[in-house]
């Protein structure tokens, strides 16, 4: 409920400069108020989360970078999100930034698929809501 799937054949960040651009040009936007590209799809539980990060996320966060996580869940209650970070982050030996970090390992669980990105701050396209969010 309230959230949209588009699949495109358009890079997603791509996607997300051009809906910046057309917002700024035309204020287009009403409805769909936050764009998030993804990187990465896995199953929702927390051993395939931790394979695609260790697998995919780590290595894209440089020795000198800052990361930090966020975690969007929607009717997944079976974990508190401090638990969830707390597995899913524990193997990622670079210096975290909670409050402006040079990445976003983002972690967006929808129902069976959970969605994961790993953001720069100008890569989630949202109208009134500054980065991280």
């Amino acid at each position: 409920m309230g959230i949209a799937i588009v699949r495109t054949t358009i890079d997603g960040r791509e996607v997300i400069r051009r809906c910046r651009e057309f917002h700024q040009a035309e204020a287009a936007f009403e409805f769909a108020i936050k764009w998030v590209p993804v990187d990465y799809w896995c199953d929702t539980n927390l051993d395939a989360m931790k394979e695609c990060i260790d697998e995919r996320v780590t290595g894209r966060i440089g020795r000198d970078q800052t990361w930090g996580m966020k975690v969007e869940k929607r009717r997944w209650n079976k974990f508190h999100t401090i638990e969830i970070i707390e597995y899913l982050a524990k193997d990622i030996d670079r210096k975290v930034d909670l409050g402006n970090p040079d990445l976003l390992v983002r972690i967006d669980v929808l129902g069976e698929k959970t969605a994961i990105s790993v953001l720069e701050p100008n890569e989630i396209f949202s109208l009134g809501l500054p980065y991280p969010s």
